[in-house]
């Protein structure tokens, strides 16, 4: 049983006390935050614009090479192409995907060529 939900005179300097603690732990930390996931994101966009020569040349190799362009080019795409989706079209594990978007690396026991034979024997190249 909700014992004030209908006295809210009860429990307003409670919620202006809540409300001002947040704003300043808003105000306080999540620049902050914003501003370092942003400088990130934009490093790896840099990258993958730069790797794939302003994106007209994606192929395997590139992707060989630099497993972590993988998020930004999925975000590319109009609208953008969802982690599922993605594992479904190329025939690919989700981990190997998570892996390359997340840790910026291949498979431990994928050798260089790897992805490449993997997508022809699969008929995606």
């Amino acid at each position: 049983m909700a014992v004030n939900l209908n006295k809210p005179h009860r429990w307003k300097s409670d919620i202006a006390e809540s409300v001002k603690a947040y704003n300043e732990w808003f105000l306080a930390s999540a620049p902050e935050a914003f501003r370092k996931q942003r400088e990130s994101a934009t490093d790896q966009v840099r990258v993958a614009i730069s790797e794939t020569d302003n994106l007209s040349q994606i192929n395997a190799t590139i992707l060989e090479d630099h497993p972590e362009i993988l998020l930004s080019l999925r975000m590319a795409t109009n609208p953008p192409l969802a982690r599922d989706r993605l594992v479904g079209l190329s025939g690919i594990k989700k981990s190997m995907v998570q892996r390359m978007e997340k840790r910026g690396s291949l498979p431990p026991r994928m050798a260089p060529g790897d992805v490449y034979q993997h997508l022809t024997r699969l008929g995606k190249v």
